[in-house]
């Protein structure tokens, strides 16, 4: 049996995106080593497709350096056949070469392209999710398996743990007495949250068409700006209706987000990390697009998967959209149209019929 380690560190997004790739090399028959930062361990915590995990610390300075020699250490230790290495850093390309891995593989775009002992070519047109199914020649992902994961065209994750603290802290959602969507108001870059406005008026009018829907917000530490101005825009609400929405920001640990993701009716969110967990466990997802493409390979993905971006109402689209690849502080511009002239009433529509078609 080929032991084959990944090593990516990159954003909570794009480890989820990762997992067409590993979900190729587990149904190989490969034991799949995961070699990632503390969020990338986290999200693959209750995936039993991963048989070993191994922590990268990226640090500065000197700390670096011992950081990428403690790194190459753990990998030499888990006795390794190949090394598959998605991150196009040359930090990872450094680790790859010192872990005496005797087969590397990386894409002939990376930084350390140079260190590795074979290279893949990055096919840019290609959704991220298959680029990284890409990265495994054909010995590994044979072509009917390979076939088979293209014609998904998402990536997958395993949800196997039962989300404990979300379920004890809404007893009502685990026993099944009431459904739940959604609502991720978070990102990263500012240009890329949708004013909160807005996306308070989109989720009040989901929950307005179905009276058994709970609204659930959920966001890691680095959302809370976004969630508490999720809940200001609700104060105004009828208290009835408030009653409906649910603060989850505390109890949904980045472990249990694919599970609750994979448990939802529906889910808003931006172009962040939950829009591609909830895409890789099949759930009903809109994605919200400002400043950034959906055409560039980091788009919704998948059956389930629906786009609402300042052209879905607009013709012709903004000239300045794109305006970046991974989101700005602020609109380069000054004036975020964007997200601005994007009407909640469209996220609304876009919703409404994925959850009708959802069932």
């Amino acid at each position: 049996m080929t032991r084959v380690g990944v090593l990516h560190t990159a954003f909570i997004g794009d480890l989820a995106l990762a997992g067409l790739l590993v979900e190729g090399l587990y149904r190989a028959g490969h034991t799949v080593v995961l070699a990632s930062n503390a969020h990338g361990l986290a999200l693959y915590a209750n995936d039993s497709r991963i048989a070993q995990k191994v922590l990268v610390r990226k640090e500065k300075g000197l700390k670096k350096l011992r950081a990428v020699r403690s790194c190459a250490q753990a990998l030499r230790g888990a006795d390794l056949d190949v090394l598959l290495v998605p991150h196009r850093s040359l930090t990872s390309a450094i680790i790859s070469r010192l872990a005496g891995v005797r087969r590397t593989i990386g894409f002939g775009a990376s930084a350390g392209a140079f260190l590795f002992e074979e290279t893949r070519p990055y096919a840019s047109e290609r959704h991220e999710c298959l680029r990284l199914l890409d990265l495994a020649p054909g010995d590994l992902v044979p072509a009917a398996l390979r076939a088979d994961l293209e014609a998904r065209g998402a990536p997958i994750l395993r949800a196997d743990a039962r989300p404990t603290r979300f379920f004890d802290a809404f007893p009502s959602l685990a026993s099944g007495a009431s459904r739940y969507f959604v609502v991720s108001p978070g990102s990263v870059w500012a240009t890329k949250r949708y004013p909160a406005q807005s996306f308070a008026q989109a989720a009040r009018a989901v929950l307005a068409s179905d009276p058994a829907l709970t609204c659930v917000v959920s966001g890691g530490p680095s959302d809370a700006l976004a969630t508490r101005e999720f809940f200001a825009e609700i104060q105004t609400w009828d208290p009835m209706e408030k009653t409906r929405v649910a603060d989850a920001s505390a109890c949904i640990p980045l472990e249990d987000l694919a599970a609750v993701l994979a448990g939802a009716a529906l889910v808003l969110t931006n172009d962040s990390a939950p829009l591609h967990v909830a895409c890789a466990v099949g759930a009903p997802v809109v994605g919200i697009y400002g400043p950034t493409s959906a055409t560039r390979g980091h788009g919704p993905s998948g059956a389930s998967a629906r786009l609402a971006a300042y052209e879905t109402e607009h013709d012709p689209p903004l000239a300045c959209r794109p305006c970046s690849k991974h989101g700005q502080e602020t609109c380069p511009l000054g004036h975020f149209r964007c997200m601005r002239e994007l009407a909640p009433e469209t996220v609304t529509r876009v919703a409404l019929a994925l959850l009708r078609d959802a069932g």
